[in-house]
């Protein structure tokens, strides 16, 4: 808060009269302030047309803290990099980003070790983790963020509460999934024990099911086509999967680690099994595939010490169907058979 240095001297060493005036100064700017505050947290808006605004070693970047509401707000800028922002970093509980923040990169929300909520006003994209180990309680979203799910994605933290705002037009949240709104999507699984995909979904996106570590029971649908990479990363529950004809990809360490899922079966319709895809899945026993699979990417099956058969759907032995044409680097690396 800005308070004029001539009515200081006023409260000082001024007439009467005057020092009465300056209190009552003092006063309005206090409650002024105190307002402006109240309409920042509560309207969702960014006010940054004021004394507060700085700019960042000479950068676009622009940032305002208001110690009354112990929000921090970022504006003025395409690309949200790490913001030294001083001595303030432990107060700030509250973080808005303005709606010309078009990309969040990764760690430039973290260190903020007392933040409760953020707000996101605009459509952006995210380039990685943006918290790292902080990760909010709370993030709001007006708009639409690619990559939602590395974003937030945490290994010491869950999910944070996500909290459509402004009639938010891309997202609709429906037993307990973050879905788009055309229903095409699954962009997030909250957790539970049991997720059934709903007949719409097309795609499970990247981390959508990150480190659920009690999920144990996946119906995925026929109308599947693509499951992103680390979608079920670390479901340490999951015990075995059915994926349907219509897959063709399984991305990179899309059920890397899931430590208790002992088989899997792919449909007709896969060609590629990404790298890492089901790296340390110790578990493991059986992959049945399709016929229409041609690459296995690097790692794909390694460090899975039991599995014992790996074939296409008309054979009852560990083979490698004619059709793959690639097999990257260490794919059976660490297996029995």
């Amino acid at each position: 808060m800005g308070v004029d240095t001539s009515v200081l001297y006023l409260m000082r060493g001024g007439k009467p009269m005057k020092k009465i005036i300056a209190i009552i100064l003092v006063i309005t700017m206090l409650a002024c302030n105190s307002v402006n505050a109240a309409s920042f947290v509560q309207d969702k808006k960014v006010e940054l047309n004021n004394e507060h605004m700085k700019d960042y070693n000479n950068s676009s970047v622009k940032w305002k803290f208001d110690e009354k509401s112990s929000v921090l707000s970022f504006s003025g800028c395409e690309k949200l990099e790490k913001v030294d922002v001083g001595q303030i970093k432990n107060q700030v509980r509250y973080i808005v980003l303005a709606d010309d923040i078009k990309e969040i990169s990764s760690g430039s929300l973290s260190g903020y070790f007392n933040l409760s909520k953020v707000t996101i006003l605009g459509d952006v994209v995210a380039t990685g983790n943006a918290f790292y180990l902080e990760t909010p309680r709370t993030l709001e979203l007006a708009g639409r963020c690619e990559n939602l799910g590395e974003m937030i994605s945490s290994d010491m933290a869950p999910f944070p509460k996500i909290v459509l705002i402004n009639n938010n037009k891309y997202y609709e949240e429906k037993d307990r999934m973050l879905l788009t709104k055309d229903g095409k999507e699954l962009v997030l699984f909250y957790g539970g024990e049991s997720l059934k995909v709903p007949d719409t979904v097309e795609k499970i996106d990247s981390y959508a099911c990150y480190q659920l570590g009690n999920l144990s029971d996946v119906k995925l649908n026929g109308k599947l086509k693509e499951i992103g990479d680390y979608a079920f990363y670390q479901c340490l529950s999951l015990q075995s999967v059915v994926i349907g004809d219509s897959v063709q990809t399984i991305e990179s360490f899309a059920f890397d680690q899931c430590i208790s899922l002992q088989s899997v079966v792919i449909g007709e319709g896969i060609q590629t099994i990404a790298r890492y895809a089901f790296y340390g899945c110790a578990s493991l026993q059986s992959v049945a595939y399709g016929n229409g699979l041609q690459s296995i990417g690097e790692y794909a099956f390694a460090d899975c010490p039991v599995l014992s058969m790996m074939n296409s759907k008309n054979s009852n032995t560990f083979c490698i169907g004619d059709g793959v044409t690639s097999i990257g680097v260490g794919a059976f690396m660490g297996c029995s058979s």
